[in-house]
């Protein structure tokens, strides 16, 4: 299990679900070896905040950033409607041009 900094953390604290599941799944899946450490704090002449740091002492660091996205599920007529607005194959080539 991956360790989580620092141990305490509040959870419901994170900006969404979708943090909250990765922190997780992080802390369950990866081995003791490796530090979890959620909404990490940088400040500059701006304030950012990186939403997940995982460290392991031989293997290195990560900074993962989480997007929490809905799942959608598409018909296959729409998504051969969707592919045939955008084929590249019906739009004119511009024919190249070298410049000296």
């Amino acid at each position: 299990m991956g360790i989580l900094v620092p141990p305490n953390f509040p959870m419901s604290s994170l900006a969404n679900e979708a943090e909250r599941r990765v922190v997780e799944l992080l802390c369950d899946r990866l081995t003791d070896t490796w530090m979890v450490i959620p909404d990490v704090g940088l400040l500059s002449q701006r304030d950012h905040q990186i939403d997940i740091v995982i460290a392991h002492p031989r293997d290195g660091v990560a900074v993962v950033e989480v997007k929490g996205h809905r799942r959608l599920r598409i018909r296959a007529e729409t998504l051969k409607q969707a592919v045939g607005l955008w084929n590249l194959s019906r739009w004119p080539r511009r024919a190249a041009t070298r410049t000296n």
